[in-house]
């Protein structure tokens, strides 16, 4: 998660300073780390899409195009480097995620040995694995609506900052619903630490909510290593 997290905010940093082409490839850099970093393509695709609305031209959509490609590419050579190496000799003979379409590996093996699935983790043995992802998922909740909120009563320059906030928002309450209703859920804490937008939420807290979060991150902090080397969530 730290190279990641590195890459992904590098190449969020470049797209803020509009340079593009940089971002892209730190964004792709990073989805070589992590292939959830092909979601990062939202940032690409956010100002540029609203920009050439109503008026679409079709040089700026190839280049988006083009660039949205690039950042999802490391996710797809791993996907065709597995099915070179597995099903070339036809899909009947290999692995059954050859018959799929598109095949993929990783989506095999998450559904077949990780019980990956649309509420499939919802079950009352993983209660202590849902509160251990709470505080991820508090934090979460409370910042997309403080945010939509924002964005629902702004005017002027302060809709055009809190529009420029919209893509990290819903980037972040995108992967948190992902998380909670697809994954194992206890991964919440560092799987949504790649997300800037909690860091800027956690940072405006006040009173107790502040020394909760607090609280919850020395904690994470100090048992997290001790816990994650032992093959505990």
């Amino acid at each position: 998660e730290s190279l990641f997290c590195l890459l992904a905010f590098g190449g969020l940093l470049q797209l803020e300073r509009r340079r593009t082409w940089a971002a892209t490839l730190l964004l792709a850099a990073s989805t070589a780390v992590r292939s959830n970093g092909a979601t990062l393509a939202l940032f690409l695709a956010w100002p540029r899409l609203a920009a050439l609305w109503p008026r679409p031209r079709l040089r700026p959509l190839c280049v988006l195009g083009a660039q949205a490609a690039v950042v999802a590419a490391p996710a797809a050579a791993f996907q065709a480097v597995a099915w070179w190496q597995h099903c070339r000799g036809g899909a009947a003979e290999g692995p059954p995620w050859c018959l799929s379409f598109p095949p993929s590996v990783y989506g095999y093996v998450q559904e077949r040995y990780w019980n990956v699935g649309p509420f499939r983790y919802w079950q009352v043995k993983q209660l202590p694995n849902f509160l251990l992802a709470a505080p991820a998922l508090l934090l979460c909740g409370h910042g997309v609506g403080v945010e939509l909120a924002a964005l629902k009563s702004s005017r002027g320059k302060d809709r055009a900052e809190a529009l420029k906030l919209a893509p990290y928002v819903l980037h972040w309450g995108g992967l948190a619903g992902l998380c909670l209703v697809c994954m194992n859920v206890q991964v919440a804490t560092r799987f949504l630490a790649a997300c800037p937008a909690v860091y800027w939420h956690a940072a405006a807290l006040r009173g107790r909510a502040q020394r909760l979060h607090t609280f919850h991150c020395l904690l994470f902090a100090l048992l997290g290593p001790v816990l994650f080397t032992n093959f505990y969530p």
